[in-house]
């Protein structure tokens, strides 16, 4: 039982947002009914616009009474409907657990209330209004690719120890660094084709009960473990730094 409790207190568990717990990107659907999201996000994906330009794209688009558009707009979405249980299980056996996207506080803060979900830690970019909205950038790093404004990566690194397993859950293009440095991988979509490509071991899944399904087994057989080439990697960025 020892063995069981410190295996469980090693453990970090960080989770994307957008097409992880949404099952629709929310950002884009938010930019597809108010603005030019194709035109942008081609121009993003072939390098003409940095992430961060992007960003300031969509900010101009939000609704100044971006509460009432929100309100309406979660009602045509979706969670996975087993993301609560998921949390829930973290929570009841002290596994700390955090949420980190290139999405935007403002935006998050509403969804957990909107659905009266779990208050854990969340790591993003952030919203302000001044005559419009307008995006900061507080957790970029010119070191961390161009994919997310918010260094995933450097998230990671920054709020776990040596000692630490980390267990990242993610499905896109800005889940790639993240888990380079993560030890346990649920990995979908984009994040998936990435971790095969590069021979990161990954869980697949399709929703959280597959995470949940096999997290279980980790706590309970206390079978987690560091991998060696994440923490090279850790290693290797902390040098950089």
């Amino acid at each position: 039982m020892a063995n069981y409790k410190k295996n469980i207190n090693q453990i970090k568990v960080f989770i994307d947002f957008d097409g992880t717990i949404s099952i629709n990107d929310l950002t884009d659907e938010i930019f597809k009914q108010n603005g030019e999201f194709d035109y942008h996000i081609k121009r993003f994906l072939n390098k003409e616009i940095t992430i961060f330009e992007y960003w300031q794209e969509f900010t101009k688009i939000l609704p100044e009474n971006l509460d009432a558009y929100l309100q309406n707009f979660l009602a045509n979405q979706e969670l996975d409907a087993y993301f609560e249980s998921f949390i829930t299980y973290c929570s009841e056996n002290n596994i700390e657990a955090s949420i980190v996207t290139d999405n935007f506080d403002y935006i998050i803060n509403f969804v957990w209330n909107y659905y009266n979900l779990p208050k854990i830690k969340v790591f993003s970019n952030k919203l302000k209004f001044d005559s419009g909205w307008q995006s900061l950038f507080a957790l970029a790093n010119e070191n961390c690719g161009q994919h997310s404004a918010v260094c995933k990566r450097n998230v990671i690194i920054n709020n776990t120890t040596e000692d630490d397993i980390i267990v990242y859950i993610g499905d896109g293009f800005s889940d790639y660094q993240a888990a380079e440095v993560s030890d346990i991988i649920f990995a979908k979509n984009h994040l998936a084709k990435f971790c095969a490509e590069n021979r990161i071991p990954h869980h697949n899944w399709k929703t959280f009960f597959d995470v949940k399904r096999v997290f279980e087994q980790y706590v309970w057989n206390s079978s987690a473990r560091k991998r060696h080439q994440a923490s090279l990697h850790r290693k290797w960025v902390i040098e950089q730094e």
